[in-house]
């Protein structure tokens, strides 16, 4: 987990033995400890095992195996991106499992990493071999370079863009229906529409977020998901294994931010609370541990005390874990924290959100 402060400077902790703490040593960090090198950030994104800072220099560390960092080693610190975004320039970052993307500031698609399915969305299915500098390949429709981009979601095998129009575009896994078509074993390498129910564009997104095989849109205080649901990923009670289209979650009509988890989803919702669903082995959905929660008025995340968290401002989740940001600058987190991801210098996991321990520097 990483967190940037005001300045620019990172703090990072958990799990370290691909160095995507951003530093070269301990194996786990259990608390938040600053990363050397970093300055100036104006966002983080963290991968699987690699995390990027987005500033006057971008700047990744962590694994390297297909790519993701965009340069050509492995980086236990971070170092200067040099496969990516120097023209035109980042205007955002984000970090998949094992492959990174940036909108431009022209509104185009630059991605890089793995990419066995498609999700770079250049057309092909290539992977830059180990030890050679992954460069920033374009992301692109049937007949041209995607444009008009405002914010991007990576989820494990699957890329989204949404764009100006508020339409989501989406390429590569589809194995469940994540890039809301019909599912298919057949890879999407270039970008297609999500379309709704009645096969016409998805429209009026605001905000996009991607797990491990679904996907979330946020549309006027409603939250709808589509793809993976083996883990309730998507908020639908139904039972079936896969959402090929858009499905509203019941229970919210006033999210103002989504964020999706590799098996799990949350939204923050008007007043700072957070409603979560999906997977909950590890109480991440901020209930007591099952294996899955489905969303209704009762799944507020809650405190230690058994008060509603009502003063959240934003939200950001791992694999198996979540954190928010409060109105008073504070962080809590809950959910899986073997790695002491929580950032309370415990490795215990909780359903209850905790606030991590911020250090003085």
């Amino acid at each position: 987990v990483c967190a940037r402060r005001s300045a620019g400077a990172a703090l990072c902790w958990g799990q370290n033995a691909q160095q995507q703490a951003g530093l070269a040593t301990p194996a786990r960090l259990d608390t938040p400890t600053l990363v050397v090198g970093v300055t100036g950030a104006l966002q983080l994104a963290l991968g699987d095992t690699h995390g990027i800072a987005r500033g006057p220099t971008m700047r990744a560390w962590g694994t390297n195996t297909y790519g993701q960092i965009a340069t050509q080693y492995v980086a236990s610190t971070p170092i200067a991106v040099s496969g990516c975004c120097s023209a035109p320039r980042a205007a955002s970052v984000v970090a998949g499992w094992e492959h990174s993307c940036a909108v431009t500031d022209t509104g185009g698609v630059g991605c890089w990493g793995r990419n066995q399915r498609g999700q770079l969305g250049d057309g092909t299915s290539t992977t830059a071999a180990a030890g050679t500098i992954s460069a920033a390949v374009t992301a692109r429709t049937a007949t041209g370079a995607i444009t008009g981009v405002t914010s991007l979601a990576l989820g494990r095998y699957h890329t989204c863009a949404l764009t100006t129009t508020q339409r989501v575009y989406c390429w590569g896994d589809n194995t469940y229906g994540e890039l809301g078509r019909a599912a298919s074993a057949t890879a999407q390498t270039t970008a297609l529409p999500v379309l709704d129910a009645a096969g016409a564009e998805l429209t009026g997104v605001q905000e996009i977020a991607a797990g491990d095989g679904f996907t979330c849109a946020r549309i006027s205080g409603a939250v709808r998901c589509w793809g993976d649901n083996l883990r309730g990923s998507t908020g639908s009670p139904s039972g079936a294994r896969e959402v090929a289209t858009p499905t509203v979650v019941p229970d919210i009509t006033d999210a103002t931010a989504i964020a999706a988890g590799q098996f799990f989803a949350c939204a923050l919702r008007t007043g700072g609370r957070v409603h979560c669903w999906g997977g909950n082995l590890d109480g991440q959905a901020g209930q007591p541990a099952s294996s899955i929660v489905y969303a209704s008025a009762l799944s507020l995340v809650r405190y230690a005390d058994g008060a509603a968290v009502t003063d959240a401002v934003s939200l950001a989740l791992g694999a198996s874990h979540a954190c928010a940001a409060t109105a008073q600058g504070a962080l809590v987190c809950w959910g899986r924290n073997y790695d002491a991801q929580l950032g309370d210098g415990t490795r215990v996991s909780r359903d209850r959100a905790a606030r991590a321990r911020w250090p003085v520097y």
